[in-house]
């Protein structure tokens, strides 16, 4: 028992190498971007905490976002389970499902919803892997388990009523010391009845930088996240004012504790939303392994 807390506190001292840590550098960001694929029989969980603040809501009564009153306690947790798998040398599979907890206080009836969001399946494919950089296309198919979907009197949806299609172009390309991420997607929604959800397209830009220091060794990142939400359709007819699209600040931070383990930080904030100004922020919490090549 003393050899194996020896063991850690060397650990603890003593941070990893820098060839150790770059390793872990190319597969998915801190924000979920996919950088690469993984080698083949290659495994990845990622498991993040996802706990939101809301600075406004919806008020039915005016059709309009208001500040959220002070005496309204909107909670909403969130654990995504993320697992990916190498399957050739080009071609990675991957799932995510949330678990997640709501509760809106001081609305009647108050919302509640506590169970499993809808499930995602998907894989990357691998165009370009040269010292120019990564290029890789995504796609995926999100299944509406979600409890509670359509919700009843007092509960609160966990997810969307129906099957998603997401595509995604991704890339990654190191300048200099830094690397920079992009990514260009588009969320098609199927129709819940004569309800036809609005799709979602957006795009991410994001910069890092691995830095290995006297006190472990990191990946610091900061960039930008811009979303566009087209009209909900019921019956072909547009929802009047059901199209949104906001601009999010990222900022985050990686720590390698070993060649398969580390432990991350991120914050992607709302400063822009056609739908309410300064809707409220994130904060992940999260913590990635992968096991060794």
């Amino acid at each position: 028992m003393r050899r194996k807390l020896s063991y850690l506190l060397v650990l603890l001292m003593f941070p990893l190498s820098p060839q150790l840590a770059k390793a872990q550098l190319g597969y998915r960001s801190i924000f979920g971007v996919q950088k690469s694929v993984l080698d083949p029989g290659n495994l990845y969980f990622d498991f993040t905490g996802d706990m939101v603040s809301h600075l406004k809501i919806y008020d039915q009564a005016k059709n309009t976002y208001v500040v959220k009153p002070s005496t309204m306690v909107y909670n909403d947790v969130a654990l995504n389970s993320f697992v990916a798998y190498g399957l050739t040398h080009n071609l990675t599979v991957f799932g995510e499902i949330p678990l997640r907890s709501v509760h809106v206080y001081s609305l009647n009836p108050t919302l509640t919803g506590k169970g499993f969001g809808d499930l995602q399946l998907g894989g990357t494919y691998n165009f370009i892997s040269d010292a120019k950089g990564d290029l890789d296309a995504s796609l995926s198919t999100t299944l509406p388990i979600a409890a509670d979907t359509p919700p009843g009197k007092g509960e609160y949806a966990l997810g969307v009523n129906a099957i998603q299609f997401t595509g995604s172009v991704d890339g990654y390309n190191p300048i200099g010391t830094y690397g920079l991420l992009y990514s260009v997607y588009y969320n098609f929604v199927g129709n819940d009845g004569s309800l036809n959800y609005g799709d979602w397209t957006g795009a991410y830009l994001l910069l890092d930088k691995y830095s290995a220091t006297p006190f472990g060794n990191f990946t610091f990142d900061a960039g930008l996240n811009a979303a566009y939400k087209f009209d909900d359709r019921i019956s072909g007819t547009p929802v009047t004012n059901s199209y949104d699209y906001y601009l999010n600040v990222l900022a985050g931070i990686t720590y390698y504790y070993s060649h398969g383990l580390d432990f991350r930080v991120g914050v992607p904030y709302t400063i822009y939303q056609k739908s309410a100004w300064f809707t409220g922020y994130s904060v992940l919490l999260g913590v990635e392994y992968q096991l060794g090549k």
